[in-house]
């Protein structure tokens, strides 16, 4: 196992490798390279990715809140699936999967629009906690500036030195005694309001497909530590 030195997650290890199959669809690859684009996701679905430790005789899944040390090519598998994508009502849709594969020029715009995404998912309940989301929700958007972790603090301390986003202590209700800090969108901020106006414009372009039988992703991003 690798050092713990590099501060990446198998999260973050398991986000990159998802992006790059979104990406697959779009860019054009070397000869004998072609046969990759069997892996980017179908259209109307989102690809998946887990890391898993061999054992004697099975497999363990590694938490994404491990180290990436622990992800060995020689002693560990990489799993890909496909599912339908949900938009931010939970409905399936491929125009989120596609639009996120897109260079983006304005990282904050992204960043307040994931979290107002964030907000209304499922998978957090009371509170978005700012460590789940920064590392874990963000890479899962597929922007290519949220894989790297210094880019993803970076980003979102601006965003909350300009008011965009807000931070506070929330109760941790595994841990009274220490709190969780959570972030929002602050909805009253003039940019903020713009940036979620024009997205919601956007989205009201495109209509997408329920997909009934099929249900949200069990795994909780919520920080609860």
């Amino acid at each position: 196992m690798s050092s713990y030195a590099n501060g990446k997650t198998i999260g973050e290890k398991q986000a990159q490798i998802k992006a790059a199959l979104g990406r697959l669809a779009t860019v054009q690859l070397p000869p004998g390279l072609e046969a990759l684009k069997e892996l980017a996701p179908p259209r109307g679905m989102s690809v998946r990715v887990s890391l898993w430790r061999k054992q004697k005789h099975q497999h363990r899944q590694i938490r994404s809140d491990a180290d990436v040390g622990y992800w060995d090519p020689q002693t560990c598998v990489a799993v890909v699936s496909f599912e339908p994508a949900e938009d931010d009502s939970g409905r399936s849709s491929s125009n989120d999967n596609q639009a996120n594969r897109e260079p983006s020029e304005n990282p904050i715009a992204d960043l307040v629009i994931a979290l107002d995404s964030a907000e209304r998912d499922q998978r957090f309940r009371d509170f978005v906690g700012i460590k789940a989301f920064r590392d874990q929700y963000l890479p899962a958007r597929g922007y290519s500036w949220a894989l790297q972790p210094e880019s993803r603090r970076s980003v979102l301390a601006k965003a909350i030195d300009q008011g965009l986003v807000l931070r506070n202590s929330v109760p941790n209700p595994k841990f009274p005694s220490y709190p969780t800090t959570a972030v929002r969108v602050n909805r009253e901020h003039p940019e903020a309001a713009a940036i979620l106006t024009s997205s919601s414009n956007e989205r009201s372009i495109f209509k997408p497909i329920a997909i009934p039988g099929i249900g949200l992703s069990n795994t909780v991003l919520a920080e609860r530590h």
